[in-house]
This record gives structure tokens, sequence and C-alpha cells, in this order.
């Protein structure tokens, strides 16, 4: 999958779902989208996701997330949302850290990690808990070290 194709997908985020703290039903039309693709396509937007998790993974970002800053998980989520948001908002938070989101749950998306596995559930007819794909990067918080001191 190209990124252009994975940022066309993100696109297809309910915003106002995304807004009103509905994760699920915000990225609803992704996980549907997805569904329709095969398995080494829902993984490339797994991986995908992931590069693009990283690349805003920094102390620079988290010191900028207010209270999701100050913890892994919620960190980890409201990078989500930063993507959730777009390519548009991506790029310029990944340009400008200042810009990441300073709400606490509010602004959050784990819905998103769960997409891909869901997805490949579905055409696999198999439980999303059995996706067993690990891209080459971790979305994980504190992996990028490049950008924690």
């Amino acid at each position: 999958m190209a990124e252009e194709e994975f940022w066309q997908l993100i696109s297809l985020i309910n915003k106002s779902a995304l807004e009103n703290q509905d994760g699920k039903s915000a990225v609803a039309p992704v996980e549907q989208a997805l569904a329709g693709k095969s398995v080494a396509e829902i993984q490339s937007f797994h991986a995908l996701l992931s590069r693009a998790l990283y690349d805003i993974d920094g102390e620079i970002y988290a010191d900028n997330a207010g209270e999701s800053g100050e913890s892994d998980d919620a960190f980890l989520y409201a990078r989500c949302y930063v993507i959730a948001q777009g390519k548009e908002h991506y790029n310029s938070v990944k340009a400008d850290p200042n810009q990441m989101p300073t709400k606490s749950i509010d602004q959050w998306c784990e819905s998103l990690l769960y997409v891909a596995p869901n997805a490949w559930g579905k055409i696999t007819d198999s439980n999303p808990d059995e996706w067993d794909y690990f891209p080459d990067i971790s979305f994980e918080t504190g992996s990028n070290t490049n950008l924690w001191t």
C-alpha cells in the first residue's frame, strides 16, 4: 500500500464521531474499507500507521501533549488522534510539536490501533486478538530513541 492510499483511508474517519469521543464509530469507515483489501494490504496499512506514530514519538511532542504526555499509553492515544485528524494536521504537528493536542482523554483515538486487526479478523474469519503481525517499526511510546533524551 502506498502512503497516499494510507492517508486516503485515514480521510474516511468520521470527524464528528471523533470529536464526540466515539473512537470506534470514528474509525469504522476505515475498518470497513480495509476489510475489502488483502491481508498484505492490511499489514501494509498497519506498518504505515506504525511509522506515522513512530515519527511523532518524542519528548518534545510529549511535553506539548499536556496530561496525555504524562503516560505512555495516553501519549500513544494522543498520537493516534493526531493521525486521525488527517494528513495535513499530522504534517503540521510533525513540523511543529507545539501543535500537539493538549487536552486529555478528549483528544485520543485508541481505536485506530485496532482497525487493521479487526479488518484482518473479518476477512480471515479469525478472532482479531489472534492478529500476530508486527511491523518492523514499533509505535509504542519511547520506541523512537532518536527523539527521546
